[in-house]
Protein backbone atom coordinates (compact mmCIF):
# COMPACT_ATOMS: atom_id res chain seq x y z
CA UNK A 1 0.00 0.00 0.00
CA UNK A 2 1.24 3.35 -1.16
CA UNK A 3 1.63 6.03 2.51
CA UNK A 4 -0.10 9.08 2.58
CA UNK A 5 3.46 10.94 2.20
CA UNK A 6 3.97 9.28 -1.24
CA UNK A 7 5.05 11.44 -3.69
CA UNK A 8 4.05 8.83 -6.24
CA UNK A 9 0.29 9.47 -5.57
CA UNK A 10 0.25 12.78 -4.82
CA UNK A 11 1.34 13.08 -8.81
CA UNK A 12 -0.15 10.16 -10.57
CA UNK A 13 -3.84 10.14 -9.36
CA UNK A 14 -5.41 12.51 -6.85
CA UNK A 15 -3.32 15.76 -6.27
CA UNK A 16 -4.83 17.71 -3.41
CA UNK A 17 -4.92 21.31 -3.28
CA UNK A 18 -6.01 23.10 0.10
CA UNK A 19 -6.77 26.77 0.40
CA UNK A 20 -6.23 28.57 3.59
CA UNK A 21 -3.91 31.71 4.18
CA UNK A 22 -3.81 29.51 8.39
CA UNK A 23 -1.15 27.03 7.97
CA UNK A 24 -2.98 24.88 11.00
CA UNK A 25 -6.45 24.90 9.21
CA UNK A 26 -4.53 23.92 6.02
CA UNK A 27 -2.82 21.38 7.49
CA UNK A 28 -5.65 20.22 9.43
CA UNK A 29 -8.15 20.29 6.26
CA UNK A 30 -5.33 18.45 4.50
CA UNK A 31 -5.13 15.32 6.56
CA UNK A 32 -8.31 14.56 6.71
CA UNK A 33 -8.34 14.78 2.65
CA UNK A 34 -5.22 12.55 2.79
CA UNK A 35 -7.19 10.32 4.68
CA UNK A 36 -10.23 9.97 2.55
CA UNK A 37 -8.04 9.59 -0.13
CA UNK A 38 -6.04 6.80 1.70
CA UNK A 39 -9.57 5.10 1.93
CA UNK A 40 -9.86 4.92 -1.65
CA UNK A 41 -6.71 3.08 -2.25
CA UNK A 42 -6.68 0.41 0.31
CA UNK A 43 -10.26 -0.23 -0.84
CA UNK A 44 -10.83 0.34 -4.51
CA UNK A 45 -8.74 0.02 -7.26
CA UNK A 46 -7.12 3.11 -8.18
CA UNK A 47 -5.35 3.86 -11.55
CA UNK A 48 -2.40 5.90 -11.61
CA UNK A 49 -4.54 7.50 -14.68
CA UNK A 50 -6.24 9.52 -15.44
CA UNK A 51 -6.17 11.94 -12.83
CA UNK A 52 -8.21 14.48 -10.51
CA UNK A 53 -7.02 17.88 -8.99
CA UNK A 54 -8.71 18.09 -5.59
CA UNK A 55 -9.71 21.92 -4.68
CA UNK A 56 -10.92 22.52 -1.13
CA UNK A 57 -11.85 26.21 -0.75
CA UNK A 58 -11.45 28.53 1.92
CA UNK A 59 -14.76 30.47 0.24
CA UNK A 60 -17.71 29.40 -1.25
CA UNK A 61 -17.86 29.86 -5.18
CA UNK A 62 -21.41 31.61 -6.30
CA UNK A 63 -21.45 30.34 -9.80
CA UNK A 64 -20.93 26.73 -8.91
CA UNK A 65 -23.51 26.58 -6.06
CA UNK A 66 -26.23 28.01 -8.12
CA UNK A 67 -24.86 25.86 -11.21
CA UNK A 68 -25.52 22.53 -8.94
CA UNK A 69 -28.44 23.10 -6.82
CA UNK A 70 -28.21 26.67 -4.78
CA UNK A 71 -27.19 27.17 -2.22
CA UNK A 72 -27.20 23.90 -0.19
CA UNK A 73 -24.36 22.63 -3.05
CA UNK A 74 -21.55 21.26 -1.22
CA UNK A 75 -18.96 20.22 -3.69
CA UNK A 76 -18.78 18.95 -7.45
CA UNK A 77 -17.31 16.82 -10.16
CA UNK A 78 -16.24 18.04 -13.22
CA UNK A 79 -14.87 16.17 -16.23
CA UNK A 80 -12.63 18.92 -18.15
CA UNK A 81 -12.30 17.18 -21.70
CA UNK A 82 -15.96 17.80 -22.83
CA UNK A 83 -16.57 21.07 -20.34
CA UNK A 84 -13.82 23.31 -20.17
CA UNK A 85 -12.95 26.01 -16.88
CA UNK A 86 -14.06 28.93 -18.22
CA UNK A 87 -16.45 29.28 -15.68
CA UNK A 88 -14.98 27.95 -12.45
CA UNK A 89 -12.87 30.56 -9.82
CA UNK A 90 -9.39 32.24 -11.87
CA UNK A 91 -7.39 31.68 -8.60
CA UNK A 92 -7.81 27.68 -9.45
CA UNK A 93 -6.23 27.95 -12.97
CA UNK A 94 -2.75 27.39 -12.53
CA UNK A 95 -3.77 23.98 -10.58
CA UNK A 96 -6.06 22.84 -13.04
CA UNK A 97 -3.79 24.02 -15.65
CA UNK A 98 -0.73 24.57 -14.99
CA UNK A 99 1.91 26.52 -17.23
CA UNK A 100 4.91 24.73 -19.06
CA UNK A 101 8.23 26.19 -19.78
CA UNK A 102 7.36 27.44 -22.73
CA UNK A 103 4.24 29.47 -21.77
CA UNK A 104 1.88 27.08 -23.20
CA UNK A 105 -0.56 25.03 -20.28
CA UNK A 106 -0.43 21.48 -19.27
CA UNK A 107 -3.78 19.25 -19.17
CA UNK A 108 -2.52 16.96 -16.67
CA UNK A 109 -6.37 16.29 -15.23
CA UNK A 110 -9.00 14.56 -16.76
CA UNK A 111 -11.31 15.85 -13.35
CA UNK A 112 -11.77 18.42 -11.38
CA UNK A 113 -13.38 18.40 -7.93
CA UNK A 114 -14.29 21.26 -5.81
CA UNK A 115 -15.40 21.77 -2.28
CA UNK A 116 -16.60 25.08 -0.97
CA UNK A 117 -15.12 26.53 2.38
CA UNK A 118 -18.09 25.95 4.18
CA UNK A 119 -18.04 22.45 3.42
CA UNK A 120 -14.53 21.82 4.94
CA UNK A 121 -15.96 23.93 8.04
CA UNK A 122 -16.63 20.45 9.42
CA UNK A 123 -14.39 17.10 9.48
CA UNK A 124 -16.94 14.92 8.81
CA UNK A 125 -18.84 17.32 5.92
CA UNK A 126 -15.22 17.67 4.37
CA UNK A 127 -14.85 13.81 4.35
CA UNK A 128 -18.70 12.89 3.13
CA UNK A 129 -18.21 15.64 0.36
CA UNK A 130 -15.31 14.62 -0.55
CA UNK A 131 -15.33 10.70 -1.19
CA UNK A 132 -18.56 11.47 -2.67
CA UNK A 133 -16.59 13.48 -5.35
CA UNK A 134 -14.35 10.82 -5.66
CA UNK A 135 -16.61 7.73 -6.03
CA UNK A 136 -18.05 10.42 -8.86
CA UNK A 137 -14.40 10.09 -9.95
CA UNK A 138 -14.11 6.44 -10.37
CA UNK A 139 -17.63 6.50 -12.19
CA UNK A 140 -16.17 8.77 -14.71
CA UNK A 141 -12.92 7.23 -15.11
CA UNK A 142 -13.23 3.71 -14.49
CA UNK A 143 -17.40 2.77 -15.78
CA UNK A 144 -17.39 5.33 -18.20
CA UNK A 145 -20.53 3.43 -20.03
CA UNK A 146 -22.60 3.87 -16.34
CA UNK A 147 -21.47 7.09 -15.88
CA UNK A 148 -22.54 8.29 -19.73
CA UNK A 149 -26.11 7.15 -19.21
CA UNK A 150 -26.96 8.09 -15.67
CA UNK A 151 -25.72 11.54 -16.88
CA UNK A 152 -27.77 11.15 -19.97
CA UNK A 153 -30.22 10.37 -17.71
CA UNK A 154 -30.10 13.46 -15.64
CA UNK A 155 -30.50 15.60 -19.26
CA UNK A 156 -33.39 13.79 -20.38
CA UNK A 157 -35.53 16.04 -17.53
CA UNK A 158 -37.85 13.30 -17.11
CA UNK A 159 -40.71 13.48 -14.85
CA UNK A 160 -39.82 10.21 -13.15
CA UNK A 161 -36.89 11.90 -11.87
CA UNK A 162 -37.25 14.45 -9.05
CA UNK A 163 -34.59 14.55 -6.39
CA UNK A 164 -30.71 13.55 -7.64
CA UNK A 165 -30.77 10.34 -5.33
CA UNK A 166 -33.40 8.89 -7.94
CA UNK A 167 -30.00 8.68 -10.21
CA UNK A 168 -28.22 5.17 -9.15
CA UNK A 169 -24.72 7.24 -9.77
CA UNK A 170 -25.81 9.71 -7.33
CA UNK A 171 -26.99 6.83 -4.90
CA UNK A 172 -23.93 4.79 -5.12
CA UNK A 173 -21.84 8.02 -4.10
CA UNK A 174 -23.59 8.62 -0.58
CA UNK A 175 -23.72 5.19 0.03
CA UNK A 176 -19.73 5.15 -0.28
CA UNK A 177 -19.29 8.43 1.33
CA UNK A 178 -21.39 7.45 4.54
CA UNK A 179 -18.86 4.32 4.22
CA UNK A 180 -16.23 6.26 4.30
CA UNK A 181 -17.10 8.63 6.92
CA UNK A 182 -18.33 6.20 9.35
CA UNK A 183 -14.86 4.30 8.84
CA UNK A 184 -13.23 7.68 9.81
CA UNK A 185 -14.81 8.80 12.27
CA UNK A 186 -17.68 6.35 13.58
CA UNK A 187 -21.30 5.46 13.31
CA UNK A 188 -22.49 8.13 15.83
CA UNK A 189 -20.81 10.86 15.28
CA UNK A 190 -21.28 10.53 11.60
CA UNK A 191 -25.37 10.01 12.30
CA UNK A 192 -24.90 13.17 14.69
CA UNK A 193 -23.15 15.36 12.03
CA UNK A 194 -26.49 14.34 9.36
CA UNK A 195 -29.00 15.03 12.47
CA UNK A 196 -27.43 18.11 12.54
CA UNK A 197 -27.65 19.21 8.69
CA UNK A 198 -31.59 18.26 8.92
CA UNK A 199 -32.08 20.66 11.36
CA UNK A 200 -30.01 23.51 9.98
CA UNK A 201 -32.87 23.00 6.92
CA UNK A 202 -31.15 24.86 4.43
CA UNK A 203 -33.46 24.08 1.90
CA UNK A 204 -36.41 21.61 1.93
CA UNK A 205 -34.62 19.44 -1.05
CA UNK A 206 -31.51 19.58 1.12
CA UNK A 207 -33.44 18.44 4.63
CA UNK A 208 -34.43 15.33 1.99
CA UNK A 209 -31.25 14.44 0.97
CA UNK A 210 -30.01 13.96 4.71
CA UNK A 211 -32.55 12.08 5.65
CA UNK A 212 -32.05 9.78 2.83
CA UNK A 213 -28.50 9.65 3.49
CA UNK A 214 -29.67 8.84 7.38
CA UNK A 215 -31.31 5.63 5.66
CA UNK A 216 -28.60 4.38 4.07
CA UNK A 217 -27.21 1.15 5.40
CA UNK A 218 -23.27 2.16 4.17
CA UNK A 219 -22.37 -2.15 5.19
CA UNK A 220 -24.58 -3.01 1.89
CA UNK A 221 -23.08 -3.26 -1.24
CA UNK A 222 -24.57 -1.01 -4.21
CA UNK A 223 -24.83 -2.43 -7.14
CA UNK A 224 -24.33 0.76 -9.92
CA UNK A 225 -24.87 -1.22 -13.58
CA UNK A 226 -27.55 -3.32 -12.26
CA UNK A 227 -29.56 -0.05 -10.68
CA UNK A 228 -29.25 1.84 -13.88
CA UNK A 229 -29.80 -0.98 -16.62
CA UNK A 230 -33.92 -0.74 -16.14
CA UNK A 231 -33.77 3.10 -16.59
CA UNK A 232 -31.63 2.75 -19.52
CA UNK A 233 -34.21 -0.06 -20.93
CA UNK A 234 -36.98 2.07 -19.97
CA UNK A 235 -36.23 5.77 -21.79
CA UNK A 236 -33.77 3.48 -24.60
CA UNK A 237 -35.22 5.96 -27.24
CA UNK A 238 -34.85 9.21 -25.63
CA UNK A 239 -31.37 8.29 -24.57
CA UNK A 240 -30.04 7.21 -28.08
CA UNK A 241 -31.23 10.49 -29.43
CA UNK A 242 -29.52 12.31 -26.72
CA UNK A 243 -26.55 10.33 -27.35
CA UNK A 244 -25.91 10.89 -30.73
CA UNK A 245 -26.37 14.45 -29.41
CA UNK A 246 -23.06 13.84 -27.76
CA UNK A 247 -20.71 12.24 -30.03
CA UNK A 248 -18.39 15.05 -30.88
CA UNK A 249 -18.03 14.87 -26.89
CA UNK A 250 -15.31 12.70 -26.22
CA UNK A 251 -16.79 11.59 -23.33
CA UNK A 252 -19.61 9.97 -25.25
CA UNK A 253 -17.37 9.22 -28.00
CA UNK A 254 -17.82 5.19 -27.22
CA UNK A 255 -20.29 4.79 -25.73
CA UNK A 256 -23.10 2.59 -26.10
CA UNK A 257 -26.33 1.72 -24.90
CA UNK A 258 -26.16 -1.68 -25.64
CA UNK A 259 -23.81 -2.20 -22.62
CA UNK A 260 -26.51 -2.11 -20.27
CA UNK A 261 -28.90 -3.39 -22.41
Amino acid sequence: MTTLNSPTIEELWATLHVISNDDEVKSHRKRFAESVREYFERNFHVAPQPRVVCIFDDQDHKYLKEEFGGEANRGVHWPIRGRGISNWPCYAHDMIAPPKGDGSLAWPFASIIYLHGSTCESDIGLALSFAHELQHFLQYSQKKSVWAMNTLLIDLRNEEFKVWWDFPIEIEARVIAKRVAEELFGTKPVNEYILARIAAQITDNDVEDWRFVQGIDAAVLYDLAEATKPLVQRHRQALEKLLEQRREDPDYFNVTLDALS
